[in-house]
């Protein structure tokens, strides 16, 4: 997938609504549940034996950048706007990329011990910022204090479109967030969480592939 680059305002990249996703190609990425039998915690595999999860099943990607600044805009289907914080049954609405920080970081297993994966997260109850958080397998994911990820969200009619915006070169130190310039070809996968389905955590779709996008010079 190519990513256009563009002379464009970091406002503008920002921004779901903007003409200039227009000019991007467009990529449509189907998306699976993320295997049960891999869920870290024995309650979760219990509770959700007999529960579907794993509802979006394909989501919608465009990506820009101008240069400086790269841009994702993620879209899929959901009737329900969850963007309450965390209750009983019910979580609000999720989306990620994810980047390998290491050439062979398995995805399903969101890396492993030495190998691994960047994951940009963005939830509806907290949506101008998204968390960056490195994982080295299963169980292991952690917060970092790179603040540096600006998102921008709008659920119109049963649909969201996200964004995701962050400078190419980050600041973030070595090891703990995925690096890019122009020229580059990146491996990238998505992930969905449906917040009224009591999706959280790994309770989630997600494309079971790396996926290459690669940046104009």
């Amino acid at each position: 997938m190519r990513v256009r680059r563009l002379a464009a305002g970091t406002a503008d990249l920002l921004d779901p609504g903007s003409s200039l996703w227009s000019k991007a190609e467009t990529g449509t990425f189907e998306l699976i549940p993320t295997p049960l039998a891999m869920q870290p915690s024995a309650y979760v595999r219990a509770s959700r034996e007999q529960r579907p999860f794993g509802r979006v099943r394909e989501v919608e990607v465009r990506v820009l950048h101008d240069g400086e600044h790269v841009a994702f805009l993620l879209a899929w289907d959901d009737p329900d706007r969850d963007v309450e914080p965390p209750g009983d049954e019910r979580f609000p609405d999720g989306a990620a990329l994810l980047f390998p920080l290491a050439s062979d970081a398995p995805l399903v297993t969101m890396g492993a011990e030495g190998r691994a994966v960047n994951a940009w997260h963005w939830r509806a109850d907290r949506p101008e910022r998204a968390r960056n958080n490195v994982a080295a397998g299963l169980g292991t994911t952690r917060v970092t204090q790179d603040a540096s990820i600006a998102t921008s969200a709008r659920w119109d009619h049963g649909r969201w479109r996200v964004v995701f915006r962050r400078t190419l070169a980050s600041t973030a130190p070595a090891g703990e967030a995925v690096r890019m310039k122009p020229g580059d070809a990146v491996l990238v996968a998505f992930a969905v969480w449906d917040g009224s389905n009591g999706e959280r955590g790994g309770l989630k779709s997600f494309s079971p592939a790396w996926h290459t996008i690669t940046l104009e010079g």
